[in-house]
C-alpha cells in the first residue's frame, strides 16, 4: 500500500514568504495572491495553486491505496471492450469519434480535470469578484483596501508598480478565494468520484472515459457488493454517457452555456458581503473560500431559477438517460447491477453525487425532478422504443421542457413524433453556428 500524493513543495508552494512571524495560512494566501496578481490585467483563477490545493487535500485526507498496475489496465480495457458491445445491442446512439479508455491515479486525476472544472466554475467568480470590487469601492473609496486578513506581514512583498492598484489587488483576493475553493472541491473530487463524469458532464475530452480503480474498490467495499461487478457497471456507465456526449456534440457546449447563463444571473446578497467584510476587517480573517457561496442571495430571482432549473432539467435527463441504458443493456451481464444502479440513483437523487457543484456553485438537482425525468426517459422507452428514447438528443430543441415531465403524454405524442432520425440534418453543425 502506498500513498498517491507527492507532497508539494512548500517553499515553492508558499512563494518564498517565509517570515516566521507570518501564520502559515497567510503565506500560502499570500503565494496564490502573488501568483494572481502577477497575470497582468487578465486577473483570473491560478490552475497551479488550484492543482497545489488539491493534491494537499487528497495527502492529507492520509488514505492509503494500492499503486496502479498493469493487470488493473488490462482488467477494465477489458470491460470497456464488452460494455461497448452491449450498449451496442440496445441503442442506434453511435460515438463519433473513437472512444479511448484510461484509469488514473486520484493525483492524474487532479492534474487532468482542473482546467475543465476552473471553467466551469470562473463565471461564477468573475461575478463575485466583480461585486466584491464595486462594493469595496463603495464603501472604502477607490484608492483604499480593506485588510482582508492578509494586508499585515509580508503583503507589500506582492505587490508593486501596477500590482498596487487597489481595484485589481481586491479583484485578485476574489479571485484568490475561489481558487482556494476549486481547490477544494478538485481534491475531495478526487477523493471520491468513480469516474470522469460523475458530474454529469464530461471533465475530459469527449472521446476519454476515465475511471478510477482506488475509488471503486473504495466504494465496493461501502456498499457489499463483489469488487468486480462494481468495476463493471462503472465502466458501462462512463462508456454510456461519454457515448452520448461524444455523439450529441452540442450537448457539452449546451450545458456550459446554461451554466453560464446562471453565472450571469447570480445575484449577490450585497448587505451579508458587508457584513463578513467587516467582519474581516475588524478581526484580520481572510475569506472563508467554504462559504462563499453563502452571499449568493438565496431569494433566487426569477431569470436566476430559470437558469437553475434548465441546469437541473438536463443533468437529470442525461442521468436517467444513462440510467435506463446501463438497466437495459447490462442486466444479462453484470450480477448486481441492480443494486449497484438502485445506489447510483438514490446518490444523484439525494445530492450527493453533485455535492462539488452545489458547494461551490449552487448548482443542484431535486429528487421531484430526477424522479420525473427517469418516468419519462422510461415511459418513452417503453412506447417508442429506443429510437423514441434516444431521439431526444438529435437536437436542443428536442430536449423535453418541465412542461413535458409534468404532462409526458403529450410530449410524447407530439413533439417527439416530429423528430427526424438523428444526424440528419447536422444537428451540431447548426447548433455551433447558432451560438458563434
Amino acid at each position: 500500500m502506498t500513498n498517491e500524493t507527492n507532497p508539494p513543495n512548500n517553499n515553492d508552494f508558499l512563494g518564498g514568504q517565509n517570515d516566521p512571524n507570518i501564520p502559515e495560512q497567510i503565506k500560502q494566501i499570500l503565494a496564490i495572491v502573488s501568483k494572481v496578481i502577477s497575470q497582468g490585467n487578465d486577473v483570473s483563477i491560478d490552475n497551479n495553486s488550484v492543482i497545489e490545493i488539491a493534491k494537499s487535500v487528497v495527502q492529507n485526507a492520509s488514505s492509503q491505496v494500492s499503486p496502479l498496475i498493469e493487470t488493473d489496465k488490462t482488467n477494465y480495457l477489458n470491460y470497456f471492450q464488452a460494455s461497448s458491445l452491449w450498449i451496442d445491442s440496445i441503442t442506434d446512439i453511435t460515438p463519433k469519434t473513437k472512444l479511448e479508455m484510461n484509469i488514473y491515479s486520484r493525483i492524474q486525476f487532479i492534474n487532468l480535470i482542473t482546467p475543465t472544472i476552473t471553467k466551469l466554475i470562473y463565471p461564477v467568480a468573475d461575478k463575485f469578484s466583480n461585486e466584491l470590487t464595486r462594493i469595496t469601492q463603495e464603501k472604502y473609496g477607490e484608492g483604499e483596501i480593506p485588510d482582508f486578513g492578509i494586508m499585515s506581514g509580508g503583503f507589500s512583498s506582492v505587490i508593486s508598480g501596477n500590482n498596487a492598484d487597489p481595484a485589481k489587488i481586491v479583484r485578485s483576493i476574489g479571485m484568490v478565494a475561489f481558487t482556494m475553493q476549486i481547490g477544494q472541491v478538485v481534491g475531495n473530487l478526487a477523493l471520491s468520484a468513480n469516474t470522469s463524469t460523475d458530474l454529469g458532464i464530461c471533465l475530459l475530452p469527449d472521446n476519454q472515459l476515465g475511471l478510477l480503480p482506488n475509488n471503486i474498490k473504495t466504494y465496493a467495499r461501502s456498499i457489499s457488493i463483489p469488487e468486480k461487478d462494481v468495476e463493471q457497471f462503472f465502466v458501462l456507465k462512463e462508456n454510456a454517457r461519454v457515448r452520448l456526449f461524444n455523439s450529441s456534440k452540442w450537448l457539452k457546449t449546451y450545458l456550459q452555456s446554461i451554466i453560464e447563463n446562471y453565472a450571469r444571473s447570480i445575484t449577490i446578497n450585497t448587505d451579508l458581503l458587508e457584513e463578513q467584510m467587516s467582519k474581516m476587517q475588524m478581526e484580520g480573517q481572510f475569506i472563508n473560500p467554504n462559504s462563499i457561496h453563502s452571499v449568493f442571495d438565496l431569494t433566487k430571482s426569477a431569470k436566476q431559477t430559470e437558469e437553475l432549473q434548465k441546469i437541473e432539467l438536463v443533468l437529470s435527463l442525461i442521468e436517467s438517460w444513462v440510467n435506463t441504458v446501463c438497466e437495459q443493456s447490462g442486466i444479462a451481464h453484470i450480477e448486481h447491477i441492480m443494486q449497484v444502479l438502485e445506489m447510483s440513483k438514490r446518490e444523484f437523487s439525494e445530492g450527493k453525487t453533485l455535492q462539488p457543484l452545489t458547494s461551490s456553485i449552487g448548482i443542484e438537482v431535486s429528487p421531484g425532478i430526477y424522479n420525473k425525468a427517469h418516468k419519462l426517459i422510461s415511459l418513452i422507452l417503453s412506447q417508442k422504443g429506443s429510437l423514441g428514447r434516444d431521439a431526444i438528443w438529435s437536437h436542443p430543441d428536442m430536449l423535453p421542457t418541465l412542461d413535458a415531465l409534468n404532462n409526458p403524454l403529450d410530449y410524447i405524442e407530439g413533439k417527439l413524433n416530429t423528430t427526424k432520425k438523428q444526424g440528419s440534418p447536422d444537428w451540431d453543425k447548426e447548433f455551433s453556428e447558432l451560438l458563434s
